[in-house]
């Protein structure tokens, strides 16, 4: 019974009150002869990977950015570190990355990266480590070498299209971003920017191919079908796909303020920016909800939406469901994103039936990327030959 200390790493101590069962954590540091110590409160897992029984990356990034602070704070270097050549573990990296680019995000002077960024590069980060057969002890620069992203891009190539393979190892470089760089150098770890792989044209998406109308009969099919499951969720956000060209990743977004009502105009509109474009066009996109559609969003997640809620709950759980059913349904296995099909589906027939302004107001996208991605512009609607000049018969 009483209060012992334990040393979990050089420079954190924890110190644990047997009678009480509380625990503190100690950080101290040495900067110029002068010391530094500060008490917090973290939970265990933070600690102390339970697997390995090492200290967490999670542990080491908050170490280490706390003596950065500390250095600062004092106005001088700090000098000779025992962490000044240190190449990190990829999960040290990722744990830091979390750390500065969230600190980033809530800084008024910048506010970028956002949350989304942030988690999207992880979780990219995490999967190519993954795919290269590495863990989180491994050294970071084994995962930043050219011959390893290649290889992952390759591994990648076997079962998803290369333009998606590209977005999953571009997120080593908003990892290893210039303004990453300076923080991680002043933190004593040595990170080198990747050098990306020269690919090709295999990181470009693919033109617009139009599906054969036995696979529209097979989607039309799938589609009318979600609407007897139980969950009606799943239809509900086909539907927003299908009928208003909205990307899956912004179906998750949307809210209650998304869905407004202008006096003298019988429909309510969508009104938002797509995520994708944000950083191009930026086109906000403004348009009118079919009546069928708004009393389907107000059956299903009408309550959600009054609450402040996101217009679906568990989204990616959701899409993740309709990929798996619309690829076993409408023979779709060997396709990466069945679903985006429906948005490809609307653009299309949107810009066949109203034209090309329309589908640009619909997607939020360029001209140029509707006739690029999502329609043939030389195959519309109602085409008849006319006559240019008057012919004579002969």
């Amino acid at each position: 019974m009483g209060v012992t200390l334990k040393t979990v790493m050089p420079g954190v101590t924890v110190r644990t009150n047997s009678s009480t069962g509380s625990r503190t954590v100690r950080f101290a540091c040495m900067i110029n002869g002068v010391r530094h110590t500060k008490m917090c409160d973290l939970p265990i897992e933070i600690l102390i990977d339970q697997r390995t029984k090492r200290p967490t990356a999670e542990l080491r990034a908050e170490y280490n950015l706390w003596v950065d602070e500390c250095s600062k704070e004092d106005g001088r270097a700090i000098g000779s570190s025992r962490y000044s050549s240190k190449i990190p573990t990829v999960g040290e990296l990722a744990a830091t990355y979390k750390r500065i680019a969230t600190a980033r995000s809530q800084d008024p002077n910048y506010r970028k990266p956002s949350e989304r960024a942030i988690q999207t590069a992880l979780q990219n980060m995490q999967h190519c480590i993954e795919v290269a057969g590495m863990d989180e002890q491994t050294p970071a620069n084994e995962l930043l070498r050219t011959e390893t992203i290649r290889m992952i891009f390759n591994k990648l190539c076997e079962r998803i299209s290369g333009i998606s393979a590209w977005s999953y190892i571009s997120s080593l470089q908003s990892i290893t971003a210039n303004w990453t760089l300076e923080k991680y150098k002043s933190l004593g770890y040595r990170v080198e920017p990747p050098v990306m792989p020269d690919v090709g044209n295999a990181k470009r998406a693919p033109e617009y191919k139009m599906l054969s109308q036995e696979q529209k009969d097979k989607i039309e099919a799938w589609y009318t079908a979600l609407a007897a499951e139980d969950d009606k969720q799943l239809y509900l956000a086909a539907s927003i796909v299908a009928q208003l060209a909205v990307r899956p990743s912004d179906v998750v977004t949307l809210k209650s303020e998304n869905f407004v009502r202008y006096p003298d105009d019988e429909y309510v509109h969508l009104v938002y920016r797509p995520h994708k474009t944000i950083e191009s066009s930026n086109r906000r996109v403004d348009w009118p909800i079919r009546p069928a559609l708004w009393d389907l969003i107000c059956t299903v997640a009408g309550d959600r939406l009054k609450e402040g809620k996101t217009l679906i709950k568990g989204t990616r759980t959701v899409f993740d469901k309709l990929n798996k059913s619309m690829r076993k349904a409408c023979g779709m296995e060997t396709w990466n994103k069945a679903v985006y099909e429906l948005r490809k589906l609307c653009v299309d027939t949107v810009r066949r039936e109203q034209g090309v302004d329309a589908a640009v107001a619909l997607s939020g996208d360029r001209r140029e990327t509707i006739d690029r991605y999502y329609s043939d512009p030389y195959k519309l609607t109602g085409i008849t030959p006319i006559e240019i000049m008057a012919m004579p018969a002969i």
